[in-house]
């Protein structure tokens, strides 16, 4: 009797357990009209959604490959958006921003990042890559170390070393690619 008892309220806690869940979720998952749509720039031919929120020092955000949305969260947050000028956007082959028909090269990624600060205004600002978006960063910072107040590398993607003559940074740049999803 004690172990029926003991079932009932198990199948019954879990029950609850699973409706509390599925109305968290249903409250946190924003409605498609409550989605912002994402602003749009075009760069050197290339159209990448961005979106900027808060005011204060910038920092830009480089998502990872197929992690478009990887900083949405980070957008939504006070304690960041209350101090700093925050610009998330989608680098090209992802989400809403240009499609292209080959791989694009780190280099010429960073050079899309660099390009889109400065049509927004942006002339120096904190730069956080995740994995290949640390890579674009750290590209950004070789290449116009000027535009770069700081960098924080999160995972930082693996690419084969260049050895001998191939070691400066532009020959890095234009050989290593990232290909579009």
């Amino acid at each position: 009797m004690g172990e029926n008892v003991l079932i009932r309220a198990l199948s019954g806690g879990l029950v609850a357990m699973i409706l509390l869940i599925a109305i968290a979720a249903s409250t946190q998952t924003p409605k498609r009209n409550d989605l912002k749509q994402m602003d749009r720039a075009t760069i050197d031919g290339v159209e990448l959604e961005y979106e900027i929120r808060g005011t204060g020092e910038p920092v830009a955000l480089v998502h990872a490959g197929v992690f478009a949305g990887w900083f949405k969260p980070l957008l939504e947050e006070p304690a960041l958006t209350g101090r700093y000028r925050v610009l998330s956007y989608h680098r090209i082959g992802y989400a809403g921003s240009s499609r292209v028909a080959g791989p694009v090269s780190i280099a010429q990624q960073a050079a899309h990042l660099r390009s889109l600060m400065r049509r927004l205004g942006i002339e120096r600002a904190h730069i956080v890559g995740h994995s290949s978006g640390a890579n674009i960063a750290l590209q950004l910072a070789l290449d116009a170390p000027d535009v770069v107040g700081s960098l924080a590398l999160l995972e930082p993607a693996l690419v084969a070393s260049p050895s001998g003559p191939q070691k400066d940074s532009a020959v890095i740049g234009s050989t290593f690619q990232i290909g579009p999803v």
